[in-house]
């Protein structure tokens, strides 16, 4: 990895960036970077009979500096230094579909051999990842997906869908199976959390003493989920439960909860297991959180690019699973896989 490539990380994606020395470093000579705690246990992937130390992988997150990209991330620096090639990752700085089109253009004009992508909107992202694909790259898509399903090899993902089915059944149980509820989704039109918020409706609506207040969107913006808290209670006081279909969403209705006095009274799940989150749980301001594997995805979507790259088969839908972590699980091996991690070490 060149001067210029590590001189981006450093400034695109700082968290990762001593673990991406490490991987740029990697393999070829026969060390390894350390194992990231993120997951108790790494799936065995075989290794391609082909040398590819001479591959170069750009990975796009969604976002920089989350706990579950970041995760994905470090699954990705680990597969990389398995394997001995070059991986770059870059992102926004936030959750932005314009931004993240102008990163993946600028990582599509480097020319690497395949770009591993979290695509923040299932629309936007289209044609530039259909340039990129012409442009002779190939791709693998992780987390969410965009509506054209040819422009991938690998696609590896949460059932989105279940997980929100999961997050309704859970919070049904913490009610005792009746009172109100309410769904805070980011917005519509990432495919991941459209596909949670879907699930979570076609769930809730199998109780019949549940009654359903709908969708809020409260884009993860703090003040936007206060002020849905705010006029949802106003209107219905007996508010028995929320789930919430991202971390960021769930720390801005956690927050309006406690400042309006609601916890532990109204019930809350929330989703992806930041180490902010976990810590709510620990503390008691979240239930539960239903949570992903984003270390799988990273460390497999490496591989089955290569597996692409040097003509071997490739398995174009992996479900990397859920967990549901609970106050009473946080510390158990089984729920460490979807715990994520700001950093891939210690």
């Amino acid at each position: 990895m060149g001067t210029k490539s590590l001189n981006r990380l450093s400034k695109w994606f700082a968290p990762v960036f001593a673990v991406m020395l490490l991987a740029g470093a990697c393999g070829s000579d026969g060390t390894t970077a350390p194992t990231p705690t993120t997951v108790s246990k790494v799936a065995t992937t075989a290794a391609p009979a082909a040398d590819v130390s001479g591959l170069t992988i750009g990975m796009v997150l969604m976002a920089q500096n989350t706990g579950f990209f970041n995760t994905a991330a470090c699954g990705a620096v680990l597969a990389a230094s398995e394997l001995g090639l070059t991986l770059n990752v870059d992102g926004p700085p936030d959750f932005d579909a314009v931004m993240q089109v102008a990163v993946l253009e600028a990582v599509t004009a480097r020319g690497p051999d395949a770009i591993l992508i979290a695509p923040h909107d299932r629309t936007v992202l289209v044609g530039p990842m259909r340039e990129a694909k012409e442009a002779g790259i190939v791709i693998a898509e992780f987390d969410a997906v965009v509506d054209d399903a040819s422009i991938s090899v690998s696609r590896l993902q949460t059932d989105n869908a279940e997980g929100g089915r999961i997050g309704a059944r859970a919070l049904a149980e913490l009610i005792g199976d009746e009172g109100k509820v309410l769904l805070v989704d980011y917005k519509r039109g990432t495919q991941s959390t459209d596909a949670r918020a879907d699930g979570f409706e076609e769930a809730i609506a199998t109780f019949s003493n549940i009654e359903y207040l709908g969708v809020q969107y409260a884009e993860n913006d703090p003040a936007k989920a206060a002020e849905i808290i705010g006029a949802i209670v106003s209107a219905n006081p007996d508010l028995a439960g929320v789930f919430v279909t991202t971390g960021a969403g769930s720390d801005g209705v956690a927050t309006a909860l406690r400042e309006q006095g609601l916890r532990p009274g109204v019930k809350l799940i929330g989703f992806d297991a930041d180490p902010a989150h976990v810590e709510q749980l620990r503390n008691g301001f979240v239930d539960a959180i239903v949570t992903q594997q984003p270390f799988q995805m990273g460390y497999k979507g490496v591989y089955e690019l290569v597996n692409a790259l040097t003509g071997q088969s490739v398995t174009a839908l992996h479900d990397t699973g859920t967990i549901v972590v609970t106050s009473e699980n946080v510390d158990a091996p089984e729920t460490q896989g979807g715990q994520y991690r700001l950093g891939c070490d210690g």
